[in-house]
């Protein structure tokens, strides 16, 4: 067979290959940051790569073939930002779940450094609109009589924050105040070109459901509505999984304290490996949890 035709952007070897892995089933994808917090899963003995393929790269990706507690796996490193993989994931696998992993910063003061949390919701908080100076809480955003952007959520008032004395006469800072704005999503089970949004995105009822039988295990911890982990890839996963309508639910293992902390060094430097290979831990009991 002619190996220089192609499928869309795929060759046709490529395509065949993709073909035969989703002929085997629904795999559950498992979505990681970056190598070092891959590793502990890979070297894992839980974790036995595919024997006939035990990777495929595509488009700078490498996805990984294998079982954990001997249901069908694919992982793949979606990067540290929120330009995710998971999109691409969804699109060449059959996927039944997304599980994503990594360790976070802490924002709680009742959580320690290395536990692993289990939210239930999700947000990206760093889509922004900020507001002209001299308009205020009562005052409408542009766009916002079409639907675009809104005061629903709150606002961070940079304003009454000054420092210095150079505001002796109390009048707000030139960087006034920035709205918190929804994602704008587009649902695959939703009508084409109508736009929905979110901001709290749920975890899977099931899942969540599952993630409750390790809350004996030490330092795991179920959380509801408090602000708790703060990393830079889940929320991008967990929208792209909602708007795809395909389970999913994240597992994130404390490694530093978000900003804060003491004098000592950077906690994330001290502490990454153990966060890692607590949340790589937890991951593989849950997946042992998991029903086929």
């Amino acid at each position: 067979m002619d190996d220089s035709r192609a499928h869309g952007f795929l060759s046709e070897s490529v395509f065949r290959k993709i073909d035969r892995i989703n002929e085997a089933g629904a795999f559950l994808g498992i979505v990681i940051p970056n190598s070092f917090e891959m590793s502990p899963l890979i070297q894992s003995p839980s974790f036995v790569p595919d024997p006939k393929l035990p990777y495929l790269d595509l488009f700078g990706k490498r996805f990984r073939f294998g079982r954990v507690e001997d249901k069908k796996v694919i992982l793949v490193i979606t990067g540290q930002s929120m330009i995710s993989s998971t999109q691409l994931f969804l699109t060449l696998f059959k996927i039944k779940g997304v599980l994503h992993y990594g360790i976070a910063g802490n924002a709680n003061p009742n959580l320690q450094i290395g536990d692993v949390t289990i939210p239930r919701y999700w947000a990206h908080s760093g889509l922004w609109l900020w507001q002209r100076y001299g308009d205020g809480a009562d005052d409408w955003l542009p766009f916002e009589s079409s639907g675009d952007f809104n005061r629903k959520i709150g606002a961070l008032n940079i304003s009454e924050y000054n420092v210095g004395s150079d505001n002796k006469d109390g009048k707000s800072n030139l960087l006034n105040n920035v709205w918190l704005q929804e994602e704008e999503i587009y649902p695959v089970n939703g009508i084409p070109e109508q736009r929905q949004h979110v901001f709290w995105v749920p975890v899977d009822k099931h899942y969540f459901a599952v993630s409750e039988k390790l809350q004996g295990l030490e330092g795991v911890h179920l959380l509801q509505v408090q602000c708790n982990p703060v990393d830079m890839e889940t929320a991008a996963v967990a929208v792209i999984c909602y708007q795809q309508r395909t389970p999913f639910i994240a597992l994130r293992s404390l490694s530093d304290l978000a900003g804060g902390g003491s004098a000592l060094p950077n906690e994330a430097s001290t502490f990454s490996n153990l966060a890692a290979q607590n949340d790589v831990d937890a991951l593989i009991k849950f997946i042992d949890q998991l029903g086929s």
